[in-house]
């Protein structure tokens, strides 16, 4: 045990040494998800709300016109199927619907994803029924995208990081040791090839939980971020980093030099980098490619991100992203136990 820490301390020190490395996995992500999140930031005051009504209703129809004449309010009225759906595509940040006889009971449907925007369009509603102490408001709340673009954003970011530092950074650092006759010198000593490597991969899911628990730091300050779930969080890093670290390893297996490390690490994460759903959703892409894509790990990393964190979801609604992911950790394992070896190449 104590090799193994030892080789997990030096390389968490080798790693913090590392200016490049420090730059690539904290700074530049963290500077891409501010630069991003402020430029896409919204300070517009807007409630999108969807009616759902019987047109034929003078009543209804009197008090839609009504509320189609404030400012504050982007009115639509549709049916319900369309216009909860709509909801559920955080097309709308609230829906209500009015019955056709006197409305006594009037149910409202929010957008988890903007509680505010929910909130306040709730208020401003309340006020075309009146009294209000006539009328019972029954809240239901529908499950969504999330509404803002920072909150897809982030853990997008944060499964770009686990990425980049999988498999970058582990098939630069342990390439460079074999080139460099490091890795001979380290099987000449008492320590066992399984601390060498877990020991290296236990630094790297440290930096990587580090990383991702300062960008989301930052992202509940300044951007209003809200999380849940925190162990699903934490399973899906630690998950990701398995996938990745192993394609690490994998790339490591097939170099022969420091210098094809980029050649061969960018034709794995250059097109999940680009189509993985990392800085915009996949919904336009054509359906032949979208069925694809979805499946790449980072693409069902991030989701699964998105679904658990960021919208609520429970394992029900996420077991199928959950086992494309896990069944993506077992093939990288594979792939890595297949072509990585500790000894250089001579």
């Amino acid at each position: 045990m104590k090799p193994f820490l030892s080789i997990t301390l030096t390389t968490l020190k080798m790693l913090f040494r590392n200016n490049q490395s420090l730059f690539f996995t904290w700074f530049l992500p963290l500077c891409l998800m501010l630069i991003i999140g402020y430029v896409t930031r919204s300070n517009d005051v807007s409630i999108r709300l969807g009616v759902v009504y019987d047109h034929a209703n003078t009543n209804a129809q009197t008090i839609v016109d009504a509320m189609s004449a404030v400012d504050a309010l982007e009115v639509t009225a549709d049916t319900k199927e369309l216009e909860t759906a709509a909801l559920q595509d955080n097309k709308r940040d609230l829906v209500i619907e009015i019955p056709n006889a006197t409305p006594n009971e009037i149910t409202v449907y929010e957008n988890p994803s903007n509680p505010s925007q929910s909130a306040i369009g709730k208020m401003i509603v309340q006020q075309f029924f009146q009294p209000p102490a006539t009328v019972t408001f029954i809240t239901e709340t529908i499950s969504s995208k999330p509404a803002r673009y920072i909150d897809f954003l982030v853990p997008g970011i944060i499964s770009m990081t686990i990425m980049q530092l999988g498999i970058f950074g582990t098939a630069f650092a342990i390439v460079d040791a074999k080139q460099k006759g490091v890795l001979k010198r380290v099987i000449a000593t008492p320590i066992r090839p399984w601390q060498y490597v877990l020991g290296n991969m236990l630094a790297r899911l440290i930096l990587s939980m580090t990383q991702a628990g300062i960008l989301i730091t930052v992202a509940w300050l300044v951007f209003d971020v809200h999380f849940n779930h925190w162990s699903w969080l934490l399973s899906l890093i630690v998950l990701g980093n398995i996938v990745f670290l192993s394609l690490g390893l994998f790339v490591s297996g097939l170099a022969k030099t420091v210098e094809s490390v980029p050649v061969l690490a960018n034709l794995i994460a250059f097109p999940m980098l680009l189509l993985g759903g990392i800085f915009f959703p996949t919904d336009s892409l054509p359906d032949w490619l979208k069925l694809v894509v979805e499946k790449l790990p980072i693409a069902v990393l991030a989701d699964l991100m998105r679904s658990t964190v960021t919208l609520d979801k429970g394992l029900s609604e996420v077991y199928v992203q959950l086992l494309i992911l896990i069944g993506w950790a077992v093939v990288t394992l594979f792939l890595a136990n297949s072509f990585f070896r500790l000894q250089e190449r001579d």
